[in-house]
């Protein structure tokens, strides 16, 4: 039980240093268009302050894709 205790602290420690992993692990590489997702809102994050908020939670609803 340790062994695995520790286990999951190593992975979730991985996880926190690099959330664009996932939870796959290092070696795999995300798809194309949750990559680009991400770009997305990212910018429009950073352009928070500059948009209205009805506009600003449309406009990340649209991103969204699942």
């Amino acid at each position: 039980m340790v062994d695995e205790d520790h286990r999951w602290m190593n992975i979730l420690a991985e996880y926190e240093l690099a959330p664009a992993n996932g939870i796959r692990g290092v070696g795999l590489k995300r798809k194309t268009v949750y990559i680009r997702q991400d770009a997305n809102l990212v910018t429009l994050f950073q352009e928070f302050e500059n948009r209205e908020p009805i506009n600003y939670l449309r406009a990340v609803s649209y991103h969204l894709h699942f």
